[in-house]
C-alpha cells in the first residue's frame, strides 16, 4: 500500500469548493480502505516472523532430543561392553588404555589434591612422568580438558564418583556433537529433514565415525564436537557473506572460541586446521568467496592456535605448525591478488592466474616453514614428515632404519583404510547417496572452475556461483578429510561424519531437486517439493525400520571387562614396591601403571617429543640383541628399578601381512641387525648380533643375567625384574 501526502487546498469560491469536495469524496473512502490492507499485511508478516521462530526452534529441539538419544546411545555400549558400574575402581583405570590412561591420570592426580592451585604446580613441576627429567605437562600434553573438568568436580562437589562424572562429561559432548552435525546439513540444504537424516546415517555407521565407546579419554572424543561447531558456523559465514554487523561478529567470534577449544583439547588440531584452511583457499583461488572473508576466518584460527601456544607457556610446535605457515603465506598471496579475484582479460593470463595462486602459496608455505622451525629451533615435528615420506613409498621399509617412522607405520591406528568400511558404509545406503551427491556438486564445482578460467574480467559482484560457497567449502574439505582417512585409518572419524552430512544435505535439497526433475520435464515448485519431501521422509523411514534392530541388539550385548593378569600386576606394584619406584617397560604399559600405581615411569604414549623418542628407543633395547650390560646401563642412567616384559611382545609371531611391524624386528633393523628366520626376511646391510635377544635370553637365570637383573613378579603376561 503506497501513502499519498495530499497538502489542503485554498476554497476560492462557494462553488468550486463544493465541487472539490463531490471529487474529495471518493479518495477519502479509498484512504479509509488502506489502514485493513495495511493491518492485513502487517499480520501476514507477524505470522510469517513467528512460523519462521516456531519452525527454528523446533528445529533445535530435534536436534537436541537426538544429541541426548545419541550420547544415551553410546554410554550404554561402554556400560554393556565393560559392566563399568559393577567393576572394581582398578579394573576401571586400566580400561583406559595406552595414551587414554595417561590423560586420565592426570585428572585423577588433580581431583585427589587437596587445593587446585597445587595440582596445578605440581603438572607444571612434574617429575613422575619421564623419570630423572622435570617436565611441564600442560606445556607438554592437551590436558585443558582435565583440568577445567577437575576444578568444576571439586567445585560442585556432586554425588558421583571422579571416574562417572568424567565419562558423563565426555558422552555429554556427543550430544553437542550431533547438534552441530544436525545445523551443518540443516544449513547446507535449508531442509529439517536433512538434519534429521544425518543424524541417522550418522548413528547407523557409529562403528566408523567414533571411538568414543571403547576410548573415553582420547583427546579427539572432546575436540570433534567443537570442530564440528566451528565448521557449522564457518557455513554460517559463507552462507550468508555478504551480511555484515553484529551478526557477522557473533558468527565470527563462535568460529574463534570453538578454534580456541579445539586447539586446546586436540595436539592434531594444527592438521585440521591446515585441511580447512586449504579448503578455503581452494574457494577464494575459484572466486566462490570473497578474499577478505576467507582471510578473516584463516584469521579467527591462527590466533587461536597462537593464543593455545600462549595458554601452553609458548609451545613452540604450535607457532612453528604448518597451518600458521600457510596463513602467512596465503596473506601474502591474497595482497599481491589486491584483494581481487584471480581472472584476466584472456584464457592464458586466467590460467597462469590461477596456477600462480596455487603454486605460490605451497611454495611460500615450505618457505616461511623453514625459516620458522629455524628461528625457533623446532625438531619436534621430525617424525611427522619421516612417516609421511614413508607412507607415500618415498622410503622403502627395507631401507627405513628410523625408529620413529617404523612405529608409526605398523600402529593399526595409522594403517590405509580397509575394504570393510565402505562395505559397512554401503550397508546402511549412506555411501551410494554420498556419491550421487558429490558428482553432483563436483560438476558445479568444475563449471565455476570453468567459468572463473574462460570469465573476461567479469566482476565478482556480478558473478553467481553455480555451487553455493558453502556447499563449496564442504565439497573441498571433505575431500581433504576423505583422503587423509583413505591413507590413515584413525582420521576417518573426521571423514565419515561429514559424509553423512553431504550425503543427507544432497538428498534434501531444495535446488536440487527441483533441477533434477526439470531435466526429466516435472516442472512446478509444489510438486518438486511434494516430491522431495516423500522421498526423504521414505527414506528416513525405511532406514530406522531396517537399522534400529541392529542398534538394539547392539546394546543388548553383554560382556564384560576381564583382565586378570594386569590387575595382578598392579596390585604387586601397589604393594610391593616403594611409592617413589621407577618403572620401565612398553609405553603402553607405563601409562596404565602411572594412573594405577601412582609409580615414576621412563617414558609413555604420548610421542610428540624428541627427547622422549629417543629416551623411548633406549628403553625399548630391552627387546633388542643386546647384552645384559648395556641394557643395565642404559636404565641405570634413568634411575629405573623395576623392568617389566611382555611377552605378547618379545615372542609374538610375524604378521605376513605386516612385516617389520614387530617391535623386536624393528629394533633390528634400527641397530643394524640381521632379523630373526622366523621372519622369512632377508635385508641387505645387516650384521649378525653377538648377543641373543634380551627379553627371551633373560628368562633363563644364567649367571651373566643375574648379576644385573632379579626376577621378582611373573604371571602368563608379564615378568618383572628388579635391577640389583
Amino acid at each position: 500500500t503506497v501513502f499519498v501526502f495530499r497538502p489542503p487546498m485554498r476554497r476560492r469560491n462557494g462553488k468550486k469548493a463544493e465541487d472539490k469536495s463531490k471529487e474529495k469524496a471518493p479518495l477519502d473512502e479509498e484512504d479509509e480502505d488502506q489502514p485493513d490492507s495495511v493491518t492485513k499485511e502487517l499480520a501476514g508478516v507477524r505470522f510469517s516472523y513467528l512460523w519462521k521462530i516456531c519452525y527454528v526452534l523446533f528445529g533445535l529441539a530435534a536436534a537436541c532430543y537426538l544429541g541426548y538419544r545419541y550420547s544415551s546411545f553410546l554410554k550404554l555400549l561402554h556400560e554393556n561392553d565393560m559392566w563399568f558400574s559393577q567393576i572394581s575402581e582398578l579394573e576401571r583405570e586400566i580400561s583406559f588404555r595406552t595414551e587414554s590412561g595417561l590423560y586420565y591420570s592426570y585428572y585423577k592426580q588433580l581431583v585427589n589434591t587437596p587445593l587446585l592451585s597445587q595440582g596445578l604446580h605440581d603438572l607444571c613441576h612434574d617429575n613422575t612422568t619421564e623419570s630423572s627429567r622435570t617436565i611441564n605437562i600442560i606445556e607438554r600434553f592437551n590436558i585443558f580438558q582435565e583440568i577445567v573438568l577437575a576444578g568444576l568436580y571439586k567445585w560442585l562437589s556432586p554425588r558421583v564418583d571422579p571416574v562417572y562424572f568424567y565419562i558423563d562429561a565426555v558422552f555429554g559432548l556427543q550430544a553437542l556433537y550431533v547438534v552441530a552435525l544436525f545445523g551443518s546439513a540443516w544449513l547446507l540444504s535449508d531442509s529439517l529433514l536433512a538434519g534429521v537424516l544425518a543424524v541417522a546415517f550418522y548413528l547407523f555407521n557409529w562403528i566408523d565415525g567414533t571411538r568414543v565407546p571403547v576410548a573415553v579419554p582420547l583427546r579427539e572424543s572432546f575436540a570433534l564436537p567443537f570442530i564440528a561447531v566451528q565448521i557449522c558456523f564457518t557455513i554460517v559465514s559463507l552462507k550468508h557473506h555478504n551480511v555484515n554487523g553484529l551478526s557477522q561478529v557473533i558468527t565470527m567470534a563462535t568460529v574463534f572460541f570453538s578454534s580456541l577449544l579445539v586447539a586446546l583439547t586436540w595436539q592434531f588440531a594444527q592438521f585440521v586446521f591446515l585441511l580447512e584452511g586449504f579448503a578455503l583457499f581452494a574457494v577464494q583461488v575459484m572466486g566462490i568467496v570473497p578474499t577478505a572473508k576467507v582471510h578473516c576466518l584463516m584469521l579467527c584460527q591462527t590466533i587461536a592456535l597462537v593464543v593455545v601456544s600462549i595458554l601452553q607457556f609458548f609451545n613452540t610446535m604450535l607457532l612453528g605448525s604448518l597451518f600458521i605457515s600457510f596463513t602467512i603465506a596465503a596473506t601474502v598471496v591474497f595482497l599481491v591478488q589486491g584483494y581481487q579475484n584471480p581472472r584476466g582479460r584472456t584464457l592464458i593470463t586466467s590460467l597462469a592466474k590461477f596456477v600462480f595462486s596455487i603454486v605460490a602459496v605451497l611454495s611460500l608455505t615450505v618457505l616461511v616453514h623453514v625459516i620458522v622451525k629455524r628461528l625457533l629451533s623446532i625438531d619436534e615435528d621430525e617424525h611427522v614428515y619421516k612417516f609421511v615420506s614413508a607412507k607415500l613409498g618415498f622410503t622403502p621399509r627395507t631401507n627405513l632404519r628410523d625408529f620413529d617412522a617404523l612405529i608409526y607405520l605398523c600402529e593399526p591406528a595409522f594403517k590405509l583404510q580397509p575394504l570393510d568400511t565402505y562395505q559397512r558404509l554401503m550397508v546402511t545406503w549412506m555411501l551410494q547417496c554420498y556419491c550421487s551427491v558429490v558428482i553432483v556438486l563436483l560438476a558445479r564445482l568444475f563449471h565455476n572452475l570453468y567459468y572463473l578460467i574462460t570469465s573476461s574480467g567479469t566482476a565478482f559482484t556480478t558473478f553467481e556461483p553455480s555451487l553455493k560457497p558453502h556447499y563449496a567449502f564442504i565439497v573441498i574439505l571433505n575431500a581433504f578429510f576423505c583422503f587423509v582417512a583413505a591413507t590413515t585409518l584413525r582420521f576417518k572419524v573426521l571423514c565419515v561424519p561429514y559424509m553423512c552430512v553431504l550425503a543427507a544435505a544432497g538428498v534434501s535439497d531444495h535446488t536440487m531437486w527441483t533441477a533434477v526433475l526439470q531435466r526429466v520435464r516435472i516442472k512446478g515448485k509444489p510438486l518438486a517439493e511434494m516430491i522431495r519431501f516423500v522421498t526423504v521422509t521414505v527414506l528416513i523411514a525405511a532406514l530406522t525400520y531396517r537399522e534400529i534392530p541392529k542398534l538394539q541388539k547392539q546394546a543388548e550385548e553383554l560382556r564384560e571387562f576381564y583382565d586378570p593378569d594386569t590387575v595382578q600386576l598392579m596390585n604387586w606394584i601397589n604393594t610391593d614396591t616403594a611409592p617413589d619406584a621407577i618403572i620401565a617397560g612398553s609405553m603402553q604399559l607405563m601409562a596404565g601403571v602411572k594412573l594405577c600405581t601412582g609409580r615414576t615411569i621412563t617414558n609413555h604414549p604420548h610421542f610428540e617429543n624428541k627427547l622422549l623418542r629417543e629416551r623411548t628407543l633406549q628403553v625399548y633395547q630391552m627387546y633388542a640383541k643386546r647384552s645384559p650390560q648395556d641394557v643395565y646401563d642404559i636404565l641405570k642412567a634413568m634411575e629405573t628399578n623395576y623392568i617389566i616384559l611382555e611377552d605378547s611382545i618379545c615372542i609374538i609371531s610375524p604378521d605376513p601381512d605386516y612385516p617389520y611391524c614387530r617391535l623386536p624386528d624393528q629394533l633390528d633393523l634400527v641397530n643394524g641387525h640381521v632379523l630373526d628366520e622366523s621372519t622369512g626376511k632377508i635385508v641387505s646391510g645387516l650384521r649378525p648380533s653377538d648377543w641373543p635377544r634380551f627379553c627371551d635370553a633373560i628368562r633363563l637365570n644364567t649367571p651373566v643375567y643375574n648379576k644385573f637383573f632379579k626376577l621378582v613378579f611373573s604371571n602368563k603376561t608379564f615378568r618383572v625384574y628388579r635391577l640389583k
